[in-house]
């Protein structure tokens, strides 16, 4: 069974485990899930796994001779960025590892400002490159690769029908749906399904005013799928059924009428 995280970290040293993660589940990017590991072999099971965004591993793992465990990670999830923390005295395996697909790299100990610099420096480039692929046509690439979550918000207005999910959002903007999720809520207020569920009501609260389509379609029509959940979501937020929300106005409506 797969169990989404943002980061595994693959180290023999415990307190630069330990430094590291306290770094990133305080980050300004929102608290990360960490996965540590102490051993490469540990550290290929995690990435089956857990699928991260990020890996940060240092090169001295005894069980990595010949840049083995960096080889065997970047073809076990060949879209993780990979990032070595290491000691400077190992530059000269830093940079061999580099040629051969590693993303990025931070000395020993690691200064805060440099870790989160680099995260988001490496973010940006994957989307950049994401959004310059061939067959990603104009209305597809997101307007700003600097605001992933504005992306998804403008989609989610103009693809409310369609069938929406977070793991869906999270790769259109080419993040772990774990990451997506806590930075979505950190910068709406709100969860993804609920922003979704709104914008969804919203349309469906306009057409229970303006029109006697049947509420089953109406259901279909705004991405519920089914009238019954569309009852059940329609109830717990509003505190009334469909049904109920549509007469009120039709009185209203009535009423006017008769006055005039």
């Amino acid at each position: 069974m797969i169990i989404l995280s943002d980061v595994v970290i693959v180290d023999d040293d415990p307190y630069a485990r330990s430094e590291l993660r306290a770094m990133l589940e305080s980050s300004p990017l929102g608290p990360l899930s960490v996965v540590e590991c102490h051993s490469g072999e540990q550290g290929i099971r995690a990435l089956r796994r857990h699928c991260p965004t990020f890996l940060f591993f240092d090169p001295s793992l005894p069980d990595n001779h010949g840049n083995h465990f960096q080889r065997q990670a970047l073809w076990v999830a060949p879209g993780v960025l990979a990032i070595i923390v290491t000691q400077l005295k190992m530059f000269d395996l830093v940079y061999e590892a580099i040629n051969g697909g590693v993303s990025g790299y931070l000395l020993k100990p690691v200064l805060r400002s440099e870790l989160f610099s680099l995260m988001e420096r490496l973010v940006h480039v994957r989307l950049y490159s994401f959004s310059k692929m061939p067959g990603i046509h104009d209305k597809t690439r997101p307007r700003s690769i600097d605001h992933p979550i504005e992306n998804v918000l403008n989609y989610v207005k103009e693809h409310y029908q369609e069938p929406l999910t977070v793991s869906g959002a999270a790769a259109r903007v080419y993040l772990s749906p774990s990451y997506f999720s806590r930075l979505f809520k950190m910068e709406t207020g709100v969860t993804f399904v609920e922003f979704v569920t709104t914008i969804r009501l919203d349309h469906a609260k306009e057409l229970l005013r303006t029109t006697d389509i049947p509420i089953e379609v109406i259901a279909q029509q705004t991405g519920f799928g089914s009238g019954s959940y569309f009852a059940t979501a329609f109830r717990r937020i509003e505190g009334q059924a469909p049904r109920d929300y549509r007469q009120v106005f039709q009185r209203l409506y009535q009423h006017k009428i008769t006055k005039y």
